[in-house]
């Protein structure tokens, strides 16, 4: 058995004043590390894709999730924490919003029904957009009030998905009122809990798009509305709208305020504002936040290497996801692949420049093993699994078919108002005892008739049902010798047994190197798992999963993104 692993190439940079430290954290249970926030006893809060994890330092605790318990952590991905007062936290993650005591050690835990893409604080209220069902409000009162799309109610919200993760969607005005950027127009939340929505049909054509994707509330007292057409302004005393001719026809992504200038981020660059005149500050549209300390700037973006620091670009390791100051006043910038300490000091830092030679991907090998891939034509597919009439494969998000014999393509869009359809955001797809198996990374596992292709069954975890899924994570599925194996973002790594008609579950108590499984493959009777900390396999018969690590010939440190080349 021969694999070809990928290169690694490191090139060095010397900068003479700025620095990118990486923070070692003892025995973290991921790299991937998505929320960062400093507390006032000295704790720092990282939010991974493996739970939160509490740093004092020294040694690390860490709060995972216990479907069991309703005081732990929901869900184990932590998109936002922030602190609520001296003795709670706000820990949002993918399945809830959480109020965490500090004092009795408890999550009370708050349910919402979509992956949160977006956080915002106004007094003590908590207001989240999610993925695919509206926006959520945690109210002072501890009161969750959500807010949704429905099609015969005009006093709802415009829309029910939030898909962008930069550019602020809330502002609120200096009489307390909420404004909410949507893709299908400006919405004001009143405090009826309803909408008041603004297009371009209702504003005489001076809402120069109602795809809005950013907004902000001036000190002047003016509403500035970033659209996918330009820059509007919405004088509140007047109730008028306006445009900035300077940038119309300009995508603008966000709007921040850094002491009495405003940066305006757009796909022409960053322009500065100040009360006189509006110029461009930065030429690269590479960046959409800004954070300040008392010394600089630092320009970045959510899911970008590339960072502005003193007027240089630097590159990361991973992809930026959060960025807070530490008591110091430094920047630590939570990555892909760790913790990082920005400082101005002189060091040489590491790039790494992967390159390889393009050959076929492992994960597609079965494709061309079966002699039916001659009546495909189609070379653009994530996924795919070959029933007896069909050839079944995911792409650009979507379910879709064609027929072996008369070439038919069909693709399969999503319908809340079916509870036969597939679901909104699959992930995986597999052909195993005659039916056709979903995965979704959000709302778990679905088995469809591969004829009729209505629902046999949503599997879901069921508090009362030991051998139910626990997870609603779904990363892939795997048919090996009879088996389906699915793996989840999280949680681990699930067997399916007919018998039970539930699922056992493998953890890291199985030998599994992480509880995040990001692909599951078989060559020859061997089970391959890559996880986020290693990769592991497991020989037919056995129980306990074996490792590959460096006395294997493998010297990796990330695994995240690892892929084998045959």
């Amino acid at each position: 058995m021969k694999h070809n692993f990928l290169a690694c190439f490191l090139l060095t940079f010397s900068f003479a004043e700025d620095r990118l430290d990486k923070i070692k954290l003892p025995n973290t249970p991921s790299e991937n590390l998505l929320s960062i926030n400093f507390d006032n006893s000295n704790f720092t809060w990282i939010g991974s894709d493996q739970g939160l994890i509490r740093y004092d330092g020294i040694d690390i605790d860490i709060f995972r999730s216990n479907p069991f318990s309703s005081k732990s952590l929901s869900g184990n991905r932590v998109w936002f924490i922030e602190n609520y007062n001296a003795d709670t936290l706000i820990v949002i993650t993918d399945n809830a919003i959480h109020l965490y005591s500090k004092k009795d050690y408890n999550f009370e835990q708050y349910k919402i029904g979509s992956r949160p893409t977006n956080y915002y604080r106004n007094k003590n209220d908590i207001w989240i957009t999610t993925l695919s069902d509206g926006v959520y409000k945690l109210s002072e009162k501890k009161e969750l009030i959500s807010y949704k799309f429905e099609p015969l109610n005009p006093f709802s919200i415009s829309s029910s998905n939030f898909e962008s993760i930069n550019g602020e969607k809330f502002a609120t005005d200096k009489d307390g009122n909420i404004w909410l950027a949507t893709s299908s127009g400006l919405n004001l939340l009143q405090s009826n809990n309803s909408a008041r929505r603004f297009f371009k049909s209702n504003t005489n054509n001076t809402l120069l798009s109602e795809n809005i994707l950013t907004l902000f509330y001036s000190k002047e007292g003016e509403l500035l509305i970033g659209t996918e057409k330009g820059l509007n302004y919405y004088n509140l005393k007047n109730q008028e709208f306006s445009v900035d001719l300077k940038l119309k026809n300009t995508p603008i992504f966000s709007i921040y305020e850094v002491e009495e200038d405003i940066f305006i981020f757009t796909d022409k660059g960053v322009y500065k504002k100040t009360k006189d005149e509006l110029s461009v500050y930065i030429s690269s549209n590479d960046f959409t936040r800004v954070h300040a300390n008392k010394e600089s700037l630092l320009f970045w973006k959510k899911g970008s290497r590339k960072i502005l620091y003193n007027q240089k670009n630097l590159y990361l390791d991973g992809i930026a996801n959060d960025v807070s100051l530490s008591s110091n006043g430094e920047y630590i910038i939570s990555t892909s692949s760790g913790l990082i300490n920005l400082s101005s000091r002189a060091l040489a830092a590491e790039k790494s420049n992967i390159k390889v030679k393009k050959n076929q991907n492992i994960d597609v090998k079965g494709f061309y093993d079966d002699p039916r891939h001659k009546n495909i034509d189609i070379n653009n597919f994530e996924l795919f699994a070959f029933s007896e009439t069909d050839f079944w494969y995911l792409s650009s998000g979507k379910i879709k078919k064609i027929g072996l014999v008369d070439g038919k393509k069909v693709t399969f869009e999503h319908n809340f108002r079916n509870p036969n359809t597939f679901p909104k955001s699959p992930s995986s797809l597999a052909i195993y005892s005659g039916s056709l198996w979903i995965g979704s990374n959000e709302t778990g596992l679905y088995e469809y008739d591969l004829k009729k292709l209505n629902l046999i069954k949503h599997y879901q975890f069921d508090i009362s049902d030991p051998n139910s899924l626990q997870t609603s994570l779904i990363t892939n599925l795997l048919v090996k010798d009879d088996e389906l194996w699915i793996g989840s973002g999280g949680d681990g790594l699930f067997l399916y047994s007919k018998e039970l008609d539930g699922f056992k579950k493998k953890s890291t108590k199985s030998g599994l190197s992480s509880d995040l499984i990001n692909s599951l493959f078989a060559v020859n009777d061997i089970l391959f798992v890559s996880t986020q900390l290693g990769l592991n396999y497991l020989i037919k018969g056995d129980e306990y999963f074996r490792s590959i690590n460096s006395d294997d010939g493998l010297y990796l440190s990330e695994y995240n993104n690892l892929k084998f080349w045959n």
